[in-house]
This record gives C-alpha cells, sequence and structure tokens, in this order.
C-alpha cells in the first residue's frame, strides 16, 4: 500500500504502526468487498482528513484538501490517507463510493470524549467564541440511513465527498454546548473563567509537551493535540448535504435535546 508510508516524523512509533495496520486491513478489506460484488462504499470520515491543526471556516467539499505532507497530526494524517484509499480502489474497482465527513460527535456512550469534556467543565468552564461544529450520534445515524438508501437507489446522485457537521444551519460557538450541556444536567450554580486564561493554559501545556519530558507521558501528547484543536475555529458548510438530503432535518435533534435523551438513557443524575 503505497499510502501507508509514514509521514509523522518524531511521533509515537506505536501509534504510527497501529494507524498503519489500520489501513493496510482496510485496503485488503475493500479489496475483497470488490471481489465479492460490493457496489457501493460509505465511508464515514471525519473533519481531520482536511487537518484539525489549522482554523477552518465555513469550510466547502469544493476547496478540496490540504497538501498531506503539511499534515503534523497522526490521527489527521490517518484519516486523509483513509479517505485517498478508498477513493482511490474505488476508481480501480469501478464502486460507486460516498465520504461522508463528520465532526465531533456528542455519543450515548458513558466514555464519549466530547461529553465528558463538557462534564468536566460543567461547574468550571470558559464560554468559548470560537466555532466548532458538533453533532449527536442520533443525528449521524439518520445521515448515514439517508445517505445508504440514495446509494442504494440512485448512486448517480451522491456526491464523492459531503459534509454533515451540526444540526444548526449556522455555526455556533463552542461555549453554546457547554451552555446546552449544564442546561440539560440542570447545573444551577457554575463559574464562568475568563477566555484568556483558557487561551494561556493552552499554550503552556503544548509548549511544555513540545519541550519537555512530558511529550514522553502517556496520553499528554494527545491532549496537548485536543487542546490545539479546540483552540481553532472548524466550522463547514453543510450546505450541499442539506441540499441534496433536505429530509434530514425531520430527523434532527438539537445538541440540547440530545442531552437530555442522553441523561435518560445513561441515567445520569
Amino acid at each position: 500500500a503505497p499510502l501507508v508510508v509514514s509521514s509523522l516524523k518524531g511521533e509515537r512509533d506505536a501509534a504510527v504502526t497501529r494507524h498503519e495496520e489500520l489501513l493496510v486491513g482496510m485496503e485488503a478489506l475493500i479489496k475483497t468487498a470488490a471481489s465479492k460484488g460490493v457496489q457501493h462504499i460509505l465511508h464515514i470520515s471525519s473533519v481531520a482528513a482536511a487537518d484539525h491543526l489549522r482554523a477552518q471556516h465555513q469550510v466547502t467539499e469544493k476547496d478540496g484538501l490540504p497538501p498531506l505532507a503539511s499534515y503534523k497530526a497522526g490521527y489527521d494524517i490517518f484519516k486523509r490517507k483513509s479517505e485517498d484509499i478508498i477513493t482511490d480502489l474505488c476508481h480501480q474497482h469501478k464502486m460507486n463510493y460516498c465520504h461522508l465527513r463528520v465532526s465531533a460527535i456528542f455519543s450515548d456512550d458513558n466514555g464519549c470524549i466530547q461529553c465528558n469534556a463538557l462534564q468536566l467543565q460543567s461547574r468550571l468552564g470558559s464560554y468559548l467564541t470560537t466555532p466548532i461544529d458538533c453533532n449527536s450520534g442520533r443525528n449521524i445515524s439518520a445521515a448515514i440511513r439517508l445517505v445508504l438508501k440514495r446509494l442504494k437507489k440512485t448512486p448517480e446522485n451522491v456526491q464523492a465527498v459531503y459534509y454533515y457537521t451540526r444540526s444548526t444551519l449556522h455555526p455556533v460557538p463552542y461555549g453554546n454546548h457547554l451552555v446546552d450541556y449544564r442546561r440539560a444536567h440542570n447545573v444551577q450554580f457554575a463559574i464562568w473563567i475568563p477566555v484568556w486564561l483558557v487561551e494561556a493554559f493552552v499554550r503552556f501545556v503544548h509548549v511544555l509537551v513540545l519541550n519537555t519530558w512530558l511529550r514522553y507521558v502517556p496520553f499528554m501528547p494527545s491532549i496537548d493535540y485536543l487542546l490545539q484543536v479546540s483552540s481553532r475555529e472548524h466550522s463547514f458548510s453543510n450546505e450541499l448535504f442539506r441540499a441534496d438530503f433536505p429530509d434530514i432535518s425531520n430527523h434532527e435533534e438539537t445538541i440540547y435535546e440530545a442531552f437530555v435523551r442522553r441523561k435518560k438513557v445513561l441515567q445520569i443524575k
């Protein structure tokens, strides 16, 4: 697999190896699917394929992707290479395909990273004004059903790439999600800390991870990556997806509704 050559100089070898193994396995899986007569591939991709470590404002499908050599984060490179491999193989085997790029997801899983991050901020947090697209697992499931149905019936009417990253028509500040989380969980007392303090903390952690032994501490590089991602705007135009699949509006829930439903499902007090 020519795309499985590592470009992560200085990154954790174990993570690189794991990603490369996944890419090799995915390539083998698609080749097997093609040999068995599979005609359609729906790839649940991520906005990370467009490089999480750069600011993005209302990016569209027509904007294309940055040069792969400019990517720095292992996860982003993995998602980008996944798309490249799938696109190349589907062209080779004349299979229909679609990359559905999704954003951060608030899922019903008790270990949901996004939800747990908001839980940590439920009493002490900052209202970040940076727009960061987020969605719920239920909304993503509805989008998957719609795309699969179209792929089976009229694949010629499905685009190669879609962004479906939020349930609102326009981007909203990340702070809105924290407000919704607190409201859904009836948080009566909470403290808002200044945004500048959060920004200073993010910069401080980044410098430490880059220049000290902390880079070797388990999970610290991942924490630094997530903090760097959260410090940049990540908004994407969903106009193409909504135009092609207008029924999505009949199945969507708001982020607040997602938190309320999740609370009942997990029986969170």
